[in-house]
């Protein structure tokens, strides 16, 4: 007997075929509740709490889920952790279909939102280039997420009014000359 009700997705052994104990006979989906795993930025992940709702659109259509667990093990390329989330199952979905998951907001943070185009890898950096007295400026920064075609970050150093650079940075050096092309563009 199996230990929960559901659907056999795989038989591990044929009719007549001997088993030791303890080895498995048959893979088993349990069906009435599905488990959505979501990779989260490192620290979105850190702050989400065990059993704390979220909200979870599939197909469209948006249902409520209920965050059980934050594995520990991320993904040292992208820096995310994968986040398990329990979503009663409606008959409707299937093994590998692609659902959107809403997180809760914490708190307001004031950001800048920067175009991807002005981020560059530079010395193993994210990195902006701002202008100042038309020279060229390194200034790393950290991607605290996105929006369209834009980066959202909380950089301490970024300040309201710098002028950074958006097309031919990837050329750019620390005190590169800079001319700004349309001064219009920048407004």
């Amino acid at each position: 007997y199996s230990p929960f009700q559901g659907i056999v997705v795989e038989k591990l052994i044929s009719v007549g075929e001997w088993v030791n104990t303890g080895s498995g006979v048959a893979q088993i989906a349990k069906d009435d509740f599905i488990d959505i795993i979501s990779n989260i930025p490192n620290k979105e992940a850190r702050s989400l709490e065990i059993g704390s709702v979220v909200g979870v659109e599939i197909e469209g259509v948006s249902f409520e889920g209920k965050i059980e667990a934050v594995l520990p093990k991320g993904d040292p390329a992208t820096r995310t952790f994968p986040v398990k989330i329990s979503l009663k199952n409606s008959n409707r979905f299937l093994e590998g279909m692609e659902s959107k998951v809403s997180l809760p907001k914490n708190s307001k943070k004031e950001a800048f939102l920067i175009p991807r185009d002005a981020v560059v890898n530079f010395m193993g950096k994210n990195v902006i280039f701002f202008v100042s007295d038309n020279k060229a400026n390194p200034m790393p920064i950290e991607i605290d997420g996105y929006s369209g075609k834009d980066v959202i970050t909380t950089t301490s150093t970024l300040k309201d009014g710098m002028q950074i650079v958006v097309q031919g940075q990837e050329r750019l050096r620390p005190d590169s000359t800079v001319n700004i092309a349309n001064k219009k563009a920048q407004d």
